[in-house]
């Protein structure tokens, strides 16, 4: 398992690496701090959001209500 980690974390950094290399051979401008700041703003809220909805995917299976699903044609009987 850690030589998995190990060579995901290698295969991150090179592709990150790469892609900045690929940045400066377009020769596209330098980032301002602005740009840094959104680009932070973005991957922490990012993050936060798809382990929010983990959670809740993970909520709803623990708790039984994936279980307990009806038809739409049960609920209307039911109601009657």
């Amino acid at each position: 398992m850690a030589l998995i980690l190990l060579g995901a974390a290698v295969l991150s950094g090179l592709s990150v690496a790469a892609m900045g290399w690929a940045w400066e051979a377009i020769g596209a401008s330098p980032m301002t701090v602005h740009g840094w700041i959104a680009l932070g703003i973005g991957v922490v809220g990012t993050a936060l959001l798809s382990a929010g909805l983990m959670m809740l995917a993970f909520h709803s299976a623990r708790s039984g209500h994936d279980d307990r699903v009806e038809s739409a044609d049960e609920r209307i009987r039911r109601r009657f």
